[in-house]
């Protein structure tokens, strides 16, 4: 472990060369070791808890540098979207990332942008090849200047709608953690949070293939089909959901259905610029289905939530939000 973290901090400290930055990447790719490499991107996160919000941002900025990303970070709550994103690019794999960059002809090292939502906002933009992608509150898009090569790849973390354009020749790819999906002119809404158990890709017009399980299991979903993977369990399924509620968030709605009090805190904190504290063994596994107004206000919601429930209460104090067992 010491060795990967030496060599970790040593890249993170030190300038290199484009050519040492693609062995450097190469290396933390590569996928023997990969389990420690992680483990130590984790461990190097958690023990930054005592660092201040500058320190944070300085080293998001030094990752962005010598990564080769262009910052596009909104200003809107900057200290708080500094953290945040930090805190997203150590957890997720940094394998799959490079595999975005690396270019299938010739390996050479492109130019990256990154366009992070941050919470209680999200994002539009125009991929270099005029695809159209919206993206939701805490979500991460890395992709190219310009698309080269044989495909478009991109890597998500988080949840997204695509509007692809259409290329017979060059494939459209989302990447993220053990699952991609390979479109060539379509319509689709893939969520792919890093702490999330689940992911979930559902086709709204066109066809998509998804690969998962270390890219060995393959699936290929007809419109209105929605495929579901489980990265704890590896197994998946197909279903067909209503898509009203599968874009519910890009219209600002929020929508649950069959849904626990820890899974649906887990959206509230991605909706609302709030830090909640609690206790999730609280929460039983009771599932619930509520839908929320376009831009409800946190009180509103949490007082219906409450009260549905029965027994959990909540205190909104400045930007925190406390939930309790309610007192019997």
């Amino acid at each position: 472990m010491d060795y990967f973290k030496r060599i970790i901090e040593f890249f993170t400290a030190g300038e290199f060369s484009d050519a040492g930055k693609r062995a450097f990447f190469r290396w933390l790719a590569d996928e023997e070791h990969s389990v420690e490499k992680d483990r130590v991107l984790r461990e190097m996160w958690d023990n930054s808890g005592s660092a201040t919000d500058a320190g944070i941002r300085e080293s998001w900025r030094a990752f962005v540098r010598k990564a080769g990303l262009k910052e596009r970070v909104p200003r809107l709550r900057r200290l708080r979207v500094w953290q945040t994103a930090a805190a997203v690019l150590l957890l997720i794999s940094i394998s799959a990332i490079y595999t975005v960059y690396r270019e299938k002809s010739g390996g050479s090292y492109a130019g990256l942008l990154e366009q992070y939502s941050a919470v209680a906002v999200t994002e539009r933009l125009v991929l270099p090849d005029g695809s159209e992608v919206h993206l939701n509150s805490g979500s991460l898009l890395i992709y190219p200047e310009k698309f080269t090569g044989r495909s478009r790849s991109v890597y998500l973390s988080g949840e997204a709608n695509f509007k692809v354009k259409g290329d017979k020749k060059r494939p459209f790819v989302v990447k993220s953690n053990d699952f991609q999906v390979t479109v060539l002119g379509t319509e689709f809404d893939l969520l792919a949070y890093p702490g999330d158990s689940l992911v979930r890709v559902t086709l709204l017009s066109g066809s998509v293939e998804a690969t998962y399980n270390n890219l060995e299991m393959c699936t290929v979903l007809s419109p209105d089909q929605q495929l579901v993977y489980n990265k704890i369990s590896k197994s998946s399924y197909i279903n067909n959901p209503d898509i009203e509620d599968v874009t519910a968030w890009q219209r600002g709605e929020i929508i649950f259905k069959g849904t626990t009090l820890g899974e649906i805190i887990t959206v509230l904190k991605r909706k609302y610029p709030c830090q909640f504290v609690y206790h999730e063994e609280q929460f039983g596994n009771d599932k619930y289905t509520f839908r929320f107004r376009e831009d409800a206000p946190l009180e509103e919601v949490m007082e219906i939530i409450t009260q549905v429930a029965g027994y959990i209460s909540y205190n909104i104090a400045g930007d925190t939000c406390f939930i309790e067992q309610r007192t019997r």
